[in-house]
């Protein structure tokens, strides 16, 4: 719950100098919605992958040894099977990518 927070308040924050592309959900989104070309959108993507890459570094170097183990996997909880998870991971990613169309509208006023 807590990231959810974060990436909601990431989007707010940052969603009208980024366009809110903080998530590949979000720029296939945009992609199918014509805001951004293929070419734009393959490259976002790829910079996404590259700084999911960079940030699991930095907090794998951050982390003691002992203390890595499964450390920024997501994984179910307990009695939660796949399909449950399936439909949390889908409603929340729908969550975020309506979020991030309503931040970038540049037809709102009323910010």
């Amino acid at each position: 719950f807590a990231v959810g927070i974060i990436v909601f308040c990431m989007v707010q924050a940052l969603g009208h100098v980024s366009g809110g592309h903080i998530n590949p959900a979000v720029t296939c989104a945009m992609l199918v919605a014509r805001y951004v070309s293929v070419v734009r959108a393959l490259l976002y993507i790829m910079a996404q992958c590259v700084g999911a890459l960079a940030a699991s570094a930095i907090l794998k170097g951050l982390t003691p040894t002992d203390k890595q183990g499964s450390l920024g996997m997501t994984q179910l909880g307990e009695g939660v099977n796949s399909g449950q998870g399936f439909g949390v991971e889908l409603l929340i990613t729908f969550i975020l990518v309506l979020t991030v169309f309503g931040v970038c509208d540049e037809r709102r006023n009323d910010v």
